[in-house]
C-alpha cells in the first residue's frame, strides 16, 4: 500500500508558496508633464484663453484666473463643449498652467 503524504505535502507546498506571494509595489506618483500640459492647451485650450474670448479669463492676465482651481483636478471638465482629458492629461494642462501663471507650487 502506497502513501499520499508525499503527494499532499508536494501540493499543500505549491499551495502555501501561491498564496504567499507579495503583491507587487504600485507604481511611483506620476511627474506632471510641463511639455505635455503647454501641447494640450496650445491645440485645446488657447483659442479661448489666449484672448480671453467667449467669458475664459486670459492666460496672460493672472488676476483674471481662480488659481485655487487649479489645484484639483476635475475643472476642465466643466467645459462641457471640449472633449474629456485623460486625468493625467488634465493634470498636465494644470501644471502648465499654473507654471505660466506664475502660482507654481508642488501641488501634484
Amino acid at each position: 500500500m502506497t502513501r499520499p503524504y508525499p503527494v499532499f505535502l508536494i501540493a499543500f507546498s505549491l499551495f502555501l508558496t501561491a498564496c504567499s506571494t507579495t503583491k507587487p509595489e504600485p507604481p511611483p506618483p506620476r511627474t506632471p508633464s510641463l511639455a505635455n500640459g503647454q501641447s494640450i492647451y496650445k491645440a485645446r485650450c488657447a483659442s479661448c484663453h489666449d484672448a480671453g474670448t467667449k467669458k475664459a479669463p486670459s492666460i496672460k492676465d493672472p488676476e483674471e484666473w481662480d488659481t485655487q482651481n487649479l489645484k484639483a483636478p476635475g475643472i476642465v471638465k466643466r467645459h462641457r463643449t471640449l472633449p474629456r482629458l485623460a486625468e493625467a492629461d488634465e493634470i498636465d494642462v494644470l501644471y502648465y498652467l499654473d507654471n505660466e501663471l506664475g502660482d507654481s507650487e508642488n501641488r501634484y
